[in-house]
């Protein structure tokens, strides 16, 4: 695997709002802003737990905190709640064959040597 370095240090948050009623108008509102905000990488309008998603994708909070002060700024008469959860995007190193494969495949293989093993990171 080849690391995607453009990617690398850079934040998703979901921002997920309950409206205070369904509305048709304040849909169509919040996916324009949805539009003209710089780091929003989608918006979904949802049925469930929450009534609407937004995904930032930045390299900075402050991104996200001025995203999330406009929408109460604009909205925050038809907003609930609105709930922030972020997810880092991190390298990992991972190291093939692992050493319990054969259990995987249910029959017994010799242990693998650490000279034998190729880093994937």
């Amino acid at each position: 695997y080849n690391p995607c370095w453009d990617k690398l240090q850079l934040v998703q948050y979901k921002i997920v709002v309950n409206l205070r009623a369904v509305d048709a108008t304040a849909h169509t509102a919040l996916f324009e802003f949805a539009r003209r905000t710089e780091h929003c990488i989608f918006a979904l309008a949802c049925v469930g737990a929450w009534d609407f998603e937004f995904n930032i994708f930045t390299s900075s909070a402050d991104e996200e905190r001025a995203f999330t002060a406009q929408l109460w700024r604009e909205f925050g008469d038809s907003l609930d709640a609105v709930n922030i959860i972020s997810y880092p995007r991190t390298i990992k190193r991972v190291e093939y064959p692992f050493k319990d494969e054969g259990a995987l495949f249910l029959k017994a293989t010799a242990p693998v040597s650490p000279d034998q093993k190729v880093s994937a990171s």
